[in-house]
C-alpha cells in the first residue's frame, strides 16, 4: 500500500516550493528595508520597544508567523527592535 504525504499539495514541484519561498523572501527583505529606512538615520536604527539607536537592528512580527503566516510581510505587522529587546520579547 502506497502513503501519501498530506502535507504537500499535489502537483507542487520541490522547484516551484523554493521559487515561490524566494519570492517570499525577496518582499520581505524589501519591506524589512523600507521599515530601516523609515525608523533609522545614518545607518542607526531606533528601537520600537526601549527607543535606543543602534546599528544592528532585528526585525520583530508583532503577529508571530506561526499564527498569522499571511501577514508575514506586511508592513504593519514588523516592528524594528535591539538585540536586548528582542531577546527579552522571545525568552
Amino acid at each position: 500500500m502506497t502513503r501519501i504525504n498530506c502535507k504537500r499539495p499535489l502537483g507542487v514541484t520541490a522547484k516551484a516550493r523554493r521559487a515561490k519561498a524566494a519570492k517570499r523572501q525577496r518582499i520581505y527583505r524589501r519591506v524589512c528595508a523600507e521599515i530601516d529606512r523609515e525608523h533609522g538615520e545614518s545607518g542607526y536604527v531606533e528601537c520600537a520597544k526601549c527607543g535606543r539607536w543602534v546599528p544592528g537592528i532585528h526585525h520583530d512580527h508583532i503577529r508571530p508567523r506561526s499564527v498569522a503566516p499571511e501577514l508575514r510581510t506586511v508592513k504593519a505587522n514588523i516592528q524594528p527592535l535591539c538585540a536586548d529587546c528582542h531577546l527579552a520579547e522571545h525568552a
